[in-house]
């Protein structure tokens, strides 16, 4: 307990005031920052963690199934109401962990299913006017592993006269 009159202690002195400091995460042997950014081990431990991905997708995968949520990969066209959706992961025939969506829905006759479709993360690169097809060349080359590169045609609300419908052809 303090006296009145008694400035707090602790507040207001600035930092340490002749203490020693402490290097960033905190003390020594402090595993703080080591918890929160393990060691990825290299290639085994990407590997590691892709397995654990793909046990809890198919982990989850069967309770959903148990809840009566079955994949609908094909067969006749169903229709129904969508009541929920969430990001997950498929493997694809070469082996390669792909981002998708599962999205769950509900029939008239009240019956579920859910269907999961690939997600391709997109975004769109502004170049200089006619410089459109350089920009693309050097995307395809640069990083091979994009799906794909083309030419679109957008509104850009950053241009003088957006309001007019004029468009810009972004990449």
């Amino acid at each position: 307990m303090r006296e009145l009159g008694q400035a707090p202690r602790g507040r207001g002195r600035g930092r340490g005031r002749g203490r020693q400091q402490q290097p960033l995460g905190g003390p020594a042997g402090d595993t703080a920052l080591t918890t929160f950014f393990p060691e990825s081990g290299g290639a085994a431990g990407a590997q590691q963690q892709q397995q654990q991905r793909q046990d809890s997708v198919r982990e989850n995968d069967e309770i959903e199934a148990q809840l009566g949520f079955v994949r609908y990969q094909e067969g006749p066209e169903r229709l129904g109401w969508l009541i929920n959706m969430h990001a997950t992961s498929l493997v694809d025939d070469l082996g390669v962990e792909r981002s998708a969506v599962d999205y769950y829905f509900l029939e008239a006759d009240g019956g579920t299913f859910k269907s999961t479709v690939l997600f391709r993360p997109y975004f769109y690169v502004v170049c200089a006017a006619g410089r459109e097809g350089d920009v693309e060349a050097w995307v395809a080359r640069k990083f091979e592993r994009v799906e794909a590169v083309e030419r679109v045609e957008r509104e850009d609300l950053q241009m003088a006269n957006h309001l007019s419908g004029a468009k810009r052809q972004l990449v």
